[in-house]
């Protein structure tokens, strides 16, 4: 008696098959969505990289080293440290495509990497009070 009321209710289908077929379209649409933050991000970093060029950048050597790499990239991209953080870091271009790639998460903060932490190297500024590449204060936003 069961069986035949769970098979009219879920149009013939076991709770099993609904289940599944539920559970597969959640996965689907998950990775769907995770593969469109990806190729955003990407696209983000891509637009905001640049050529590192040292004798234009007359910084202290470590404001340029790469948290990844711990080396001056070659092309390089500003990373605010963390969601709202007007601190910024130089990152090395594919070391952190990698990581955007592979899904992992801000190598600072441990937070997800978001859109607006990706910062266009005009919006930065080196602050030689703090030792730090910030955001600029007409460009601050969250």
């Amino acid at each position: 008696m069961a069986d035949s009321v769970e098979n009219q209710l879920n149009g013939g289908n076991s709770f099993l098959d609904v289940f599944s077929t539920y559970m597969g379209q959640v996965i689907s649409e998950f990775m769907h969505s995770n593969d469109n933050r990806i190729e955003l991000l990407q696209r983000r970093l891509h637009s905001c990289s640049f050529l590192v060029n040292i004798e234009e950048m007359s910084y202290i050597d470590e404001a340029l080293q790469c948290p990844i790499t711990l080396a001056i990239p070659q092309r390089g991209v500003f990373l605010r440290n963390a969601e709202g953080s007007r601190v910024c870091s130089l990152y090395d271009e594919m070391a952190l495509s990698r990581i955007i790639n592979d899904g992992m998460h801000h190598p600072l903060s441990r937070e997800p990497i978001t859109l607006s932490m990706l910062v266009a190297r005009e919006q930065c500024e080196f602050d030689c009070s703090i030792g730090h590449f910030t955001v600029r204060s007409d460009c601050y936003s969250v």
